[in-house]
């Protein structure tokens, strides 16, 4: 194999390298969060509030804070493709 075309043959293996690395990072970023605040009355049974805790982290939100004064409050955060 000629030199010339030994390298041609090389550049195009780290082209489609860096090209299918670019996309495997583009495609390994996360979805923008959303904040969110759910109210629950002051008398919601606590088995209410973990079970929408739950749901929040498994559908992929984060919790950020909870507040349990009067009024039960969570604070969250969401992707976009999460529907309320």
């Amino acid at each position: 194999m000629p030199k010339a075309a030994a390298a041609t043959t090389i550049r195009m293996r780290l082209s489609v390298s860096l090209l299918f690395i670019f996309v495997a990072c583009i495609l390994a970023i996360p979805p923008p969060q959303k904040p969110v605040v759910i109210s629950y009355p002051d008398n919601t049974p606590s088995s209410i509030i973990d079970k929408a805790i739950e749901e929040i982290k498994k559908d992929g939100g984060i919790i950020t804070h909870e507040y349990c004064k009067r009024l039960w409050l969570i604070e969250a955060s969401f992707s976009d493709f999460f529907q309320l």
